[in-house]
């Protein structure tokens, strides 16, 4: 007998996959993620392999999306597999765009992007047998450190003095009203 834990987690997961049917039926699905359509780089974060249900350790995002890449290897005796990223407070959050096929008895590959923001998740997996792998990857938009935007203007700066009256980490010296490297 499943736990009340586990029953509410299969729950969870069961209404998100009804969710991204859904969205394949309204035709959004197959729409390029922010972060494919920039050839932006997203870093990975995490990676949970295996069979069966399970749920990932807690996972850092900084950047205001990420992209969950599944593959999934079964037959018709695997049994289905769904997942779910999950916020702090253990609630499922939907995909902005899902690129692939998935879903049903069969071996699938699916790319799906969320864009929740900077924060802490985890994935919650549901699988009768298939043996699977998610690839968690940071993407775009860092809120913490990373890579400037190359905007144009001078590589050295100024730039201008923060709110706060410091200057950025990337120009730390302060000089003539303004920062620099």
């Amino acid at each position: 007998m499943l736990g009340d834990s586990r029953r509410r987690l299969l729950a969870l997961l069961l209404l998100v996959a009804c969710a991204a049917v859904l969205r394949v039926a309204w035709g959004t699905a197959g729409t390029s993620a922010i972060a494919q359509e920039g050839g932006e780089d997203c870093a990975p974060v995490t990676r949970i392999n295996g069979r069966g249900t399970q749920e990932s350790e807690p996972f850092q995002i900084t950047g205001q999306t990420f992209r969950v890449l599944e593959t999934v290897e079964g037959d018709s005796t695997s049994g289905s597999t769904v997942y779910a990223p999950l916020d702090e407070n253990d609630d499922p959050i939907l995909a902005s765009s899902t690129d692939g096929g998935g879903g049903g008895l069969q071996s699938y590959q699916t790319t799906a992007t969320y864009d929740p923001g900077p924060g802490t998740y985890r994935i919650g997996i549901v699988s009768e047998g298939a043996e699977y792998t998610y690839e968690v990857q940071d993407c775009g938009l860092s809120t913490s450190g990373g890579e400037l935007l190359d905007a144009g203007g001078p590589q050295d700066g100024p730039v201008p003095v923060m709110p706060d009256g410091g200057c950025p980490r990337e120009f730390p010296v302060e000089g003539a009203g303004g920062c620099y490297r």
